[in-house]
């Protein structure tokens, strides 16, 4: 999937995620189970968001990456993704 700078996915993510990795942070970081579930919902989200779902799904979906990317922040170094870079603290 191309993302350019207009994309409005980017603009969603580049607004939603800090507002996460804040959450995140004051919770003092993402949990273990919370690793694990983004690790299990990302690898099931690919085959939806490369053939697509079921009507309706696509808000839940992005909602799903926002919070896989605001979690993954959290690793060493952070993350980028679609040109945006994300780093919890």
């Amino acid at each position: 999937m191309m993302i350019n700078d207009s994309h409005p996915l980017r603009a969603h993510l580049a607004f939603t995620v800090p507002f996460l990795i804040a959450e995140l942070t004051r919770c003092g970081g993402p949990t273990e189970y919370q690793v694990a579930e983004a690790q299990r919902r990302g690898l099931g989200m690919s085959d939806h968001m490369l053939f697509g779902g079921e009507p309706g799904e696509a808000a839940e979906l992005v909602t799903q990456l926002a919070e896989i990317i605001a979690i993954l922040a959290f690793a060493p170094g952070g993350i980028e993704i679609f040109g945006l870079k994300f780093r919890g603290e």
